[in-house]
């Protein structure tokens, strides 16, 4: 499932948006054939602003074993010498050097837990019931939940949604998340879990709720699933997934393996 994201700072505008999205599909397919991804329609991509000065471009996937169920081979481990193949031929991609790209870099998270929901999928609290785990007996653990809402879902949900910078009055309809977490972590008072609501210039996904967690001890498989399932369990109980849409939860721990650029390409 890669993810390739692209940060345009908000005072760049001389490249039009079908070009960025051209970008960003060539890196894509760049990326699933170097790394021979089993699933050849299993991509991303994602153009945001950003407050930096430079743009940059991120391609970030999952690793691991059964991280393709019903594809040969299930499993997935890129070799490092696949990872730098596949930086070095994004940086040759035709228009990219128009970009002037401060950093290009590939980030694989192993052992994290990716969900594609259905607006019409079953109930999950007897899930949750049967599968949530006692975080009680972790010394700590910090939460930031990021939400990517794409142009077609920020016009459905406000009118007049602006594409060209985000709202204040957006997203707003998703700050029970970080209570619901907050409450499966227990009440330890240096526990933090902070929520960042973001509008798309483009996304192939209308809602992606990524979870970043941090923790000083590993989680457990049913751990990292239960994070899952209660993101998802607020969504439906918020009505936030509509027929149509597409919506992916994304549950992460620690830090990815990093393959960076950090050369301006000019």
């Amino acid at each position: 499932m890669p993810i390739c994201i692209l940060s345009i700072p908000r005072n760049q505008t001389d490249i039009p948006l079908p070009k960025l999205e051209s970008i960003c599909e060539e890196v894509l397919q760049q990326t699933h054939s170097i790394l021979e991804i089993p699933n050849p329609e299993d991509m991303e991509s994602r153009i945001i602003r950003t407050d930096k000065e430079q743009p940059e471009l991120s391609v970030s996937l999952t690793v691991g074993d059964y991280e393709y169920p019903g594809f040969h081979p299930e499993s997935f481990h890129p070799t490092q010498e696949q990872l730098e193949n596949t930086l070095a031929a994004i940086t040759q991609i035709e228009g990219i050097e128009n970009l002037n790209l401060g950093k290009i870099r590939i980030e694989a998270w192993r052992d994290s837990v990716f969900r594609e929901l259905e607006a019409n999928g079953p109930d999950t609290k007897p899930i949750i019931a049967e599968t949530t785990q006692n975080f009680n007996d972790l010394p700590q653990i910090d939460c930031g939940i990021s939400v990517s809402l794409s142009p077609n879902y920020v016009a459905r949900t406000q009118e007049g949604g602006q594409k060209e910078q985000e709202s204040q009055s957006v997203g707003g309809e998703f700050s029970p998340l970080r209570s619901r977490l907050e409450n499966l972590f227990g009440p330890e008072s240096e526990r933090r879990t902070e929520l960042h609501v973001r509008e798309t210039l483009s996304a192939d996904t209308d809602v992606s709720v990524e979870v970043d967690l941090k923790s000083e001890h590993s989680l457990t498989p049913s751990q990292m699933e239960s994070v899952a399932l209660t993101i998802e369990a607020e969504l439906r109980n918020a009505k936030l997934m509509k027929e149509g849409e597409t919506t992916t939860v994304w549950v992460r721990l620690g830090k990815a393996d990093i393959i960076k650029s950090v050369s301006c390409l000019s």
